[in-house]
């Protein structure tokens, strides 16, 4: 499907030295959105067994039923309304399937791509049985015969579906049209939630994005805009304007920016979404996005809700709601006509009064104007030190008038209360960067077994420290020298549980933090790498089933949630698998086993299992124990702790531990660690 979005820009202009004009543009920016579907392949083989006679009209229809036997509805056109989408059969030896031949002693064969659409499944996780059956008519030797193809089963499981929040900030920062000095863009973000609101998950989601097109400027406004790169919850995806959402599992939501520039000074005032959809898949009738479920929003900030149970992944702030990464939407309130800002030099006292139990802003006159001064510090009253994500100063003007400067804050406030914070500002050119440690996430480990992760930040002023809240008995983060720590645990029997653990980044004077969920389950008879938790396609903890054999449709599975993991690794792009799977209860032999594996071998720049090349053994019937051997790879092996993965250090000077992450051999200012983070070449 193709997502098209267009918005439009005010901006001050001065026609003449003495006037000024206000002038507007309209841009478009076309992105591209593609997912994995559920669908199904009817196959229909018709045999004309005379030698001597044609198969003349024949007449094909496909008949749908649910599981109670009642016919329900079908259709080819995108524009219907029907719960299943039928594309145009691709036909062999028959010209037609209304009023169609079939030559002598031929047999035709049918094939149909069969599409549910969102209203053919619901939330029963087992899913929803239908059955698809066919009445063919022919004429054969001047007589016409009836047939009832006896329905075959199809077991539709739940779907996903997708509701898109986008949002873009009111004033951009450019060269100023009133000033004589050039001034360089400053960077904003548009940004992308995109929340599943379905049953089902939503699988290998993916956005590609153009770049900004000026539709109309009526006036030739001297203007441009560029994205530049990408972010994808919290992660650079460097210069690519691909954003890989992976999959999405029922509710779940995550975050995708890519970032902007615009070459002046303006202000968005209008911004909206429209969605067009490929027929080819169904078009309209099949879509999992539907137009009312695509939202635009003018937001105010970039914010960080830092309450407990939260992530670090920065949040939306409207003038009416926070949009959370973790797709809760909170109602927030404007306090600026409850605050007294005052104090002297570089520090002040801000009062709020009245702040209600959620989530407030406000924004009032900065005291130091234009000053080039920045934030250094807030505390509450409390002592709570306030995340510098959730203060900032900015600035808006009205045409030609002077720049008007402001203070922000974003905060969670306790009922009928006035809450007090201390305000510290430094000129800029003394201020401290603080550091950002890399995104985290859940973890799974297992009694027994060894969990070992790396953990890494990055400070443009140095190295930070890298810490953690209390750990489990036994568990330990060992600091290295590059801004890297490996966390090492091997949980006991007694230790199953969820753990929540506060991992830490500081340079003394600022840093960042993460609270990561540690779940330990009971240890498994046959070792297996972390990702296959997710799979559920092997019964990885019933070790008599070793033995049994394994079907192609397991094999399959396990296969797609290795390319998955693969995908979504920063390094990861262009890595593909590609599989034609006829009937997922055939067996599999140690050959075409061998053969499925290979492209993960070569990927991770590792040997074969195997000796030598072909066997007459590769006949023989593969069993489950075989496939655990062979897709037991770890693509997130780190042999030196140093954030960056063995493989990709391979890709690029053939050893999985000479590359130093803050090393920057191709001298264009980004470490080799920022270079795997971004999925670009440090050479």
């Amino acid at each position: 499907m193709r997502l098209i979005w267009f918005c439009l820009i005010m901006l001050k202009w001065p026609a003449l030295a003495e006037d000024s004009l206000c002038q507007s543009v309209q841009l478009e920016i076309i992105q591209n959105l593609t997912l994995e579907r559920q669908a199904f392949e009817a196959t229909l083989r018709i045999n004309n067994g005379y030698d001597d006679a044609v198969l003349s009209n024949v007449t094909i229809n496909l008949q749908f039923s649910d599981a109670n036997n009642q016919p329900v509805s079908s259709s080819s056109d995108t524009n219907d309304v029907a719960l299943f989408y039928v594309k145009p059969p691709v036909l062999t030896d028959i010209d037609a399937i209304d009023n169609g031949t079939i030559q002598e002693a031929k047999s035709a064969i049918i094939k149909w791509l069969i599409i549910p659409v969102p209203g053919a499944a619901n939330s029963n996780s087992a899913g929803t049985v239908y059955n698809i059956g066919a009445r063919l008519a022919y004429w054969a030797n001047g007589q016409e015969q009836l047939v009832d193809v006896q329905p075959d089963s199809i077991n539709v499981r739940p779907l996903p579906s997708l509701q898109l929040h986008y949002f873009l900030p009111g004033d951009v920062y450019g060269d100023d049209p009133f000033t004589q000095d050039i001034e360089p863009p400053i960077a904003f973000s548009l940004g992308l939630r995109i929340k599943n609101i379905g049953y089902g998950a939503a699988n290998q989601v993916r956005i590609d994005s153009g770049q900004p097109q000026i539709t109309a400027n009526s006036n030739g406004l001297l203007v441009a805009f560029a994205i530049l790169t990408g972010d994808l919850h919290g992660r650079s995806t460097g210069k690519s304007l691909l954003l890989n959402y992976g999959s999405l599992a029922a509710q779940e939501s995550i975050m995708g920016r890519w970032v902007m520039t615009a070459s002046l000074c303006g202000r968005f005032t209008n911004f909206s979404a429209a969605i067009s959809h490929d027929d080819e898949l169904g078009g309209r009738l099949t879509s999992l996005i539907q137009a009312t479920n695509m939202y635009t929003h003018l937001h105010l900030h970039d914010v960080l809700v830092d309450l407990p149970d939260r992530d670090r992944v920065r949040d939306f702030l409207t003038s009416d709601y926070v949009y959370e990464s973790d797709g809760e939407d909170s109602p927030v309130s404007n306090l600026s006509d409850s605050v007294s800002f005052a104090g002297t030099g570089g520090q002040y006292t801000l009062m709020v009064s009245n702040t209600p139990s959620g989530f407030f802003y406000i924004r009032t006159q900065n005291p130091l104007g234009g000053q080039d001064m920045v934030v250094k510090q807030v505390t509450r009253s409390d002592g709570k030190r306030m995340d510098l994500a959730n203060v900032w100063l900015s600035k808006t003007r009205d045409g030609s008038d002077p720049w008007q400067h402001f203070f922000q804050l974003f905060d969670a406030g306790l009922s009928n209360r006035t809450q007090t914070y201390f305000v510290v500002f430094e000129n800029s050119a003394n201020a401290n960067s603080a550091p950002v440690l890399h995104y985290i996430g859940p973890r799974t480990a297992y009694a027994g077994q060894n969990l070992m992760f790396a953990v890494s930040a990055y400070d443009p002023d140095g190295h930070p420290l890298l810490s953690t809240g209390p750990l489990p008995a036994n568990a330990s983060l060992t600091n290295n020298v590059n801004s890297s720590a490996v966390f090492s645990w091997t949980p006991s029997a007694t230790q199953i549980g969820q753990y929540r653990i506060k991992f830490m980044a500081s340079d003394g004077l600022s840093g960042d933090s993460e609270y990561v969920t540690l779940n330990v389950k009971e240890g498994c008879p046959a070792r297996y790498p972390e990702w296959w938790d997710a799979c559920g396609a092997i019964a990885t903890n019933a070790e008599p089933n070793d033995y049994a054999f394994v079907n192609l449709g397991q094999v399959h599975n396990l296969a797609v949630q290795a390319y998955r993991l693969f995908t979504n690794l920063p390094g990861g792009a262009g890595f593909d698998i590609q599989w034609s799977s006829q009937n997922d209860f055939s067996a599999v032999n140690i050959g075409q086993l061998k053969q499925i594996s290979t492209g993960f071998y070569d990927q991770l720049y590792s040997p074969y299992p195997w000796l030598g090349g072909f066997s007459t053994n590769d006949y023989a019937i593969a069993n489950i124990g075989q496939v655990k051997n062979l897709f037991s790879f770890n693509p997130l092996q780190d042999s030196d702790f140093d954030g960056m993965p063995d493989w990709w250090e391979m890709n690029f000077c053939g050893s999985a531990t000479e590359l130093d992450p803050d090393a920057d051999p191709n001298t264009n200012e980004v470490s080799n660690l920022r270079e795997y983070l971004r999925n670009t070449n440090p050479l």
